[in-house]
């Protein structure tokens, strides 16, 4: 009702999905529980028109830095495809601007689509260049805090 403002008055459907004993509750309570009881989706929506649902959490972008032989680093990174990036022109564009190898492997653990291979520890490029052009918000990426860190003078 409206006359009562914060209030909501809850239907018997509505309090037994929800759970609350209360004929009346107030709005954040009724939204809070309603969320709860929801599974957690994401769509990708593809630029030909494609839309894919998906009924998990939201992967992350995961960079990892391990080191190789010969004590070579390289930068991995997990889970780009699901966010619709194209792995191939990802790694063209990081072969001509990094000016270092790109490559991608189709079936790798704990990671979802193709994993990228990049030689040397491009963590911050890689973090800028998927903030910056893809438009990807940090909260969605892990493993930033791996990059080289600047000397102070």
């Amino acid at each position: 009702e409206l006359s009562q403002g914060k209030l909501v008055r809850l239907d018997p459907i509505l309090a037994q999905v929800t759970k609350i004993p209360n004929e009346t509750t107030d709005w954040n309570t009724l939204i809070q529980k309603v969320q709860s009881k929801m599974t957690k989706t994401y769509v990708l929506r593809m630029p030909d028109g494609r839309e894919l649902v998906r009924k998990i959490n939201m992967p992350k972008i995961v960079f990892k830095v391990e080191t190789r032989s010969g004590n070579k680093k390289v930068t991995l990174i997990n889970n780009l495809s699901v966010f619709g990036i194209e792995i191939k022109k990802l790694c063209h564009r990081i072969q001509v601007e990094a000016a270092t190898s790109a490559t991608t492997t189709n079936e790798a653990v704990n990671c979802e689509g193709p994993q990228v291979t990049v030689l040397g520890n491009q963590v911050n490029y890689l973090g800028d260049l998927l903030m910056n052009e893809y438009g990807i918000d940090k909260k969605h990426i892990d493993g930033l805090d791996l990059g080289i860190k600047k000397k102070r003078k």
